[in-house]
């Protein structure tokens, strides 16, 4: 299908600070969510029974809010 271009919907410093702090927070309750003793990466799935629904938009953001504390993200999107 037709994938329509993310790149204006990506977080920046010029974004409004509702939609950054709205996903910092996300990125803050995943991190509390982190119980990987053996020093294990953890896998996170985002996913919806519908088409379009903005998958794909909120985990490149969500990417970005653990990348901006230097974390190491690998995002996969299929």
């Amino acid at each position: 299908g037709n994938r329509e271009n993310l790149s204006h919907k990506i977080l920046t410093d010029d974004a409004p600070f509702a939609i950054r702090e709205a996903f910092n927070l996300l990125r803050t309750n995943l991190m509390y969510t982190m119980t990987h003793s053996d020093g294990d990466a953890p896998i996170y799935a985002v996913t919806s029974t519908n088409e379009n629904a903005g998958k794909s938009t909120v985990i490149a953001n969500l990417a970005v809010a653990f990348a901006q504390l230097d974390k190491k993200v690998l995002l996969i999107d299929g």
